[in-house]
């Protein structure tokens, strides 16, 4: 590899890290199980370009513009039996995807603030809690679904000695979070359907 070439692999990979918070990035997996059919390569970058914005919006609309020459390639063999091989159905459920991913952050948000008022939590266990959050999420591969019980027993594990009832906890903040922000809440619980 020239020198040149190297320089600029590193500069790439540096500017992945610089000015943008990397604990809740959506992994490339998340978008790989929606565009089935589409070059990995076309996906990562897709990730990388969705990662990169500020909002859910800015989000979307990197995904529309990259969906129409992206979401499959020339070559591909479309399974009509699945739905996702329907490039409207596949960027709807991009969208629904990047719906939940903000309601995550959100929730992710509350228990934070809630766990450190109610002073249940110092904030260097809260950063704890949400470090073992986003580690859980990208374990999972970005998958909410999978990754809720995960998260709970990495923390009560985590917190056993000093929060016995963290578990009792989480469920009750949970309760209330999905009570005082539905319509949030009932974008968690969003699940890719396929066939």
């Amino acid at each position: 590899m020239s020198v040149s070439k190297s320089v600029t692999f590193l500069f790439l990979i540096c500017s992945c890290f610089v000015g943008h918070d990397a604990w809740d990035q959506i992994t490339t997996w998340g978008f790989r199980s929606i565009f089935l059919y589409a070059n990995q390569t076309a996906v990562w970058k897709l990730t990388f370009d969705v990662n990169h914005k500020d909002t859910t919006l800015q989000a979307y609309k990197v995904v529309t513009d990259w969906t129409p020459t992206y979401w499959k390639t020339k070559d591909a063999y479309l399974n009509k039996n699945n739905k996702l091989s329907n490039r409207t159905y596949a960027e709807e459920q991009a969208w629904s995807f990047l719906l939940q991913r903000d309601a995550m952050r959100k929730f992710v948000r509350y228990m934070f603030r809630a766990t450190i008022d109610t002073k249940y939590f110092t904030e260097k266990d809260a950063i704890r809690m949400r470090d073992i959050w986003w580690k859980s999420d990208r374990d999972c591969k970005s998958n909410f679904t999978l990754m809720r019980p995960i998260f709970k027993n990495r923390t009560v594990t985590e917190f056993a000695k000093t929060h016995k009832d963290f578990g009792t906890k989480f469920e009750k903040l949970t309760g209330d979070y999905y009570y005082y922000h539905f319509s949030s809440a009932e974008r968690l619980n969003w699940t890719l359907i396929a066939e």
